[in-house]
């Protein structure tokens, strides 16, 4: 039998303090109890997690005991405070991988941009480079808290300071991340400027048409 993949959330692991195959079983019962209880036998429960029905039993125990699980006379269901645990693990995960991307987004597009003006001053790190990815997205994580990340103001943002600073010799050092996405406030600050220096932009070159 070809066993399905059980994605193990190690940080969800460490908060709800099971061990793994506790954690597998606990994943099937959620996934599978989201239109209701799961009513199987621990045969099949165990055929599918690839253990043995012996080690399903003595995991249902201490679910139980740990007040995760719960029997129903509809079958297994996880409780309220396992499902709130979860969820939120879960929606920390995601958010970190968004902000992976967008940490990675923010790298390229400032290369690519450094390129686009001829501003050969700007190096940043590669955008696959995972220790720059990391740290960038940390940042950007900070930010998100108060203020919604987004592609097209991070592009403005960094379009407008390799514009503005780039050729600078006293400001160009400081078109980096740790400049531009130094804080929530800083990040603010430099998308409402760069926004309206665009606009700017824009005004002038339709007055010259």
């Amino acid at each position: 039998m070809k066993y399905p993949l059980t994605v193990i959330h190690h940080g969800n692991r460490e908060k709800l303090g099971i061990n793994l195959i506790d954690y597998a079983l606990l994943e099937y019962i959620v996934t599978n109890s989201r239109f209701g209880s799961v009513d199987t036998t621990n045969s099949f429960v165990a055929e599918t997690l690839g253990v043995s029905s012996k080690q399903v039993a003595a995991s249902l125990r201490r679910l139980e005991e740990e007040n995760m699980i719960e029997f129903t006379p509809d079958g297994l269901k996880p409780t309220k405070s396992c499902l709130s645990v979860m969820a939120m693990d879960i929606e920390d995960e995601e958010i970190g991988n968004r902000m992976e991307e967008l940490g990675s987004f923010f790298l390229r597009r400032l290369a690519e941009i450094a390129k686009e003006f001829r501003c050969s001053y700007i190096s940043p790190p590669h955008y696959t480079h995972k220790a720059s990815i990391k740290s960038v997205a940390r940042k950007l994580k900070a930010i998100d808290r108060k203020h919604k990340v987004t592609e097209s103001d991070l592009e403005s943002i960094i379009s407008w300071a390799v514009k503005q600073w780039g050729f600078n010799p006293d400001m160009r050092d400081y078109v980096r991340a740790s400049t531009l996405l130094g804080s929530a406030n800083k990040y603010e600050k430099y998308r409402e400027i760069s926004q309206q220096f665009w606009r700017s932009q824009i005004n002038v070159s339709s007055k010259v048409y």
